[in-house]
């Protein structure tokens, strides 16, 4: 039986929030994380014409899309961004790219009609020897959510300006570029500039394209966070929207909404910082299969200024993204009865700058993905996969996989990359290359997508694989950037081996508690990353994949002079080399079974006394289930009377928490009541003021 913490929030009572922070050992105070370099500037290096062949036997089947520098591999896919979609209906497929020259590029998609067999590339925004769109991410409405004929779908792509300095380098990327394409017809491009309601900021390449479909033909939304036009002006972190409706024909809503702003209210801010600092994390949005919008964050709130309290939270919109709620936050102190679950003396969340997932299944039925590293006090014993999840008012917390982290003898937990570093390799006078190693941008490459109806969910990241550990004969000599007593400073090293990373995927059913066991959906020799799903499949045997593979052999003289002592085995994890964009439609799970539904052999279930008790303004109390069943929760007062009921529905089994707010309550003595299949368990608590 799966171990699972739960909080009910339920509009009963409010929710009044955890105040006790969750040690982390570990983690530093994080200043704001620039995601993306100012300016970029651009290559000679050039690809290869040819199409490598891979050299290593492989686990799928694999079409070579296309083969790309590493400026444009690097600046299409490995963002945390969606640059490939997919209309289950018809099997349509579209994938975003950037071509990137030093007189400019285009911004193009490549569209497959049979399943990702064949690719025709289409120019959407052509090229600009004054401007390069970088970052682009792509999705697919059908309106009618029936047709299967492309010239009826709306396509819309977007990607982030960057304006040509005259030297060779791109920068200034203060506005992004949004293209409508109905097949037949000429694109509709417009640059997104500022918000309606928020001059001072503008519209940048950090944020999630999502599709979704009500009952006015739906449409595409963006939300993210937005640069500041002047950062002496605008305090950074703030979020804003834009909308494609499929009904207008045209961008309907370009705001910050109005429970986002202003952001120093919301989120909490660096202490003595000045505008340009902040907290936040990137915003991922999705929709549920009614048509509701979900833009989720994992930030610190201002009205709990302590870091180890940063949350998971999401706003929703019913509207088709006119106007949003307040953030419902996930309540911190189930960290602890995690970490308590798994037999951990902590919890404390990790890369919460990184890409991670979110999901929604139905109506306030909604989830996000991340990475959890349990504690004894001193040293992290363990890494999870975990799904804080949202169902009608109760947050749910539960592990979803163990990730493969070498705790002791490998220097960085999640999956590395390494690019070259010619300039230290120079600087230093080896023969041997340098190279910068260290932790992916994108973390674990978390993503989640769900079936058109929601009944089904699939989970894909990138771990490490133990099974294939490569070491090298001369080590790699690599420098690295780190923290020492609060300041960045580069680091020498050696890496004298390392391990693969492989696609993993896990599955659940939209209505379920219960995660399938982890596939490994690749396991071969080859280092997958960049990796990509879209967040909306036809079925669990149909889950297209997008991932690429390094082009270690071949004309492109990526691995000549100064390089050629770079080890062979150990090349696929470079990402400054052209890539092949590789793509398979999956069938991961037809040999995986999920248990949809668990089965214990008692009804045993517990109730803790109130603490605190006399209570003030709240108390809180826990129980323990080891069935799933209907429950009923109430407050009753010293005659017998109910007089709330904080919660009547379907219970999940696992481990639950819940705070209760007490200003609706005369001074006195109440019974809190949890009834489960018709056993009933009572605790007292005394409110005094």
């Amino acid at each position: 039986m799966k171990k699972l913490v739960t909080s009910l929030a339920l509009a009963a009572m409010a929710y009044t929030g955890a105040q006790a922070g969750v040690p982390n050992p570990k983690v530093a105070l994080p200043q704001k994380k620039q995601i993306m370099p100012p300016s970029v500037t651009l290559t000679n290096e050039t690809a290869s014409t040819d199409v490598s062949k891979d050299e290593n036997p492989q686990a799928l089947s694999y079409r070579t899309i296309l083969q790309s520098t590493f400026n444009t591999s690097f600046f299409s896919y490995f963002q945390p961004s969606n640059p490939l979609a997919y209309d289950p209906t018809s099997g349509i497929m579209a994938l975003a790219a950037s071509s990137l020259t030093q007189s400019g590029g285009d911004m193009t998609l490549r569209i497959s009609t049979n399943n990702g067999s064949s690719w025709t590339p289409r120019v959407l925004v052509p090229s600009n020897q004054n401007r390069i769109v970088l970052m682009p991410q792509v999705a697919i409405s059908n309106p009618d959510g029936e047709t299967t004929d492309l010239t009826k779908m709306v396509v819309v792509a977007c990607g982030a300006n960057y304006d040509n300095n005259g030297a060779g380098s791109y920068q200034n990327a203060r506005s992004s570029t949004a293209a409508v394409l109905i097949a037949g017809e000429d694109p509709l491009i417009e640059e997104m500039t500022s918000p309606s309601n928020a001059s001072d900021y503008s519209y940048t390449f950090s944020g999630k394209l999502t599709n979704f479909d009500d009952s006015k033909g739906g449409g595409i939304l963006w939300s993210g966070t937005l640069d500041p036009g002047d950062p002496a002006a605008a305090q950074a972190g703030q979020h804003g929207v834009w909308v494609y409706g499929n009904e207008a024909g045209d961008f309907t809503v370009k705001s910050v909404p109005q429970k986002w702003s202003p952001v120093a209210d919301i989120f909490y801010l660096p202490p003595g910082a000045t505008l340009d600092g902040n907290y936040s994390s990137p915003m991922i949005s999705c929709s549920d299969p009614d048509g509701n919008l979900y833009s989720w964050i994992f930030n610190v709130f201002a009205d709990d200024p302590d870091f180890s309290n940063r949350k998971p939270a999401f706003s929703k919109s019913t509207d088709g993204g006119k106007t949003w709620s307040d953030f419902q936050k996930f309540p911190v102190e189930l960290y602890q009865e995690y970490a308590s679950a798994q037999g951990a003396a902590n919890a404390s969340f990790r890369y919460h700058y990184n890409q991670n997932g979110a999901v929604a299944t139905g109506d306030d039925q909604t989830s996000f993905f991340f990475i959890m590293a349990l504690d004894d006090n001193t040293v992290i014993t363990g890494v999870d996969l975990v799904e804080a999840a949202y169902n009608k008012g109760t947050w749910t917390l539960r592990k979803v996989a163990t990730i493969n982290d070498n705790l002791t003898d490998h220097p960085v937990i999640a999956p590395v990359t390494a690019s070259f570093w010619d300039a230290l390799t120079q600087e230093r006078g080896n023969s041997e290359p340098w190279a910068q190693y260290d932790e992916s941008d994108l973390a674990f490459e978390i993503q989640a997508a769900r079936t058109v109806d929601g009944s089904d969910v699939v989970l894909k990241w990138v771990n490490n694989n133990f099974a294939r550990r490569v070491t090298f004969n001369n080590p790699i000599y690599t420098a690295r950037s780190v923290q020492q007593q609060g300041q960045v400073v580069t680091v020498d090293d050696t890496v004298r081996f390392m391990y693969n990373t492989d696609v993993y995927m896990a599955t659940r059913k939209g209505n379920s508690s219960t995660w399938g066991n982890a596939r490994n959906v690749t396991d071969d020799d080859r280092f997958d990353k960049g990796t990509k799903i879209p967040p909306v499949i036809a079925s669990l045997d149909k889950v297209p994949l997008l991932t690429l593979h390094t082009v270690t052999t071949g004309n492109n003289n990526l691995f000549g002079t100064g390089r050629t002592q770079f080890p062979t085995s150990a090349r696929g994890c470079i990402i400054s080399a052209s890539q092949d964009v590789k793509f398979a439609m999956t069938d991961p799970f037809s040999t995986v079974s999920v248990n949809d539904n668990e089965t214990v052999s008692t009804s045993q279930f517990s109730l803790s006394a109130p603490t605190p008790n006399p209570a003030a303004d709240n108390f809180s109390f826990s129980f323990a289930t080891q069935k799933s069943g209907n429950a009923t929760i109430t407050v009753s007062d010293a005659l017998g009377r109910t007089v709330a009921t904080l919660y009547d529905n379907y219970l999940e089994n696992g481990t639950h928490a819940r705070n209760v707010n007490t200003s609706q309550f005369a001074p006195g003595v109440y019974y809190i009541s949890l009834t489960l299949e018709g056993q009933t368990l009572t605790k007292a608590v005394s409110i005094m003021r």
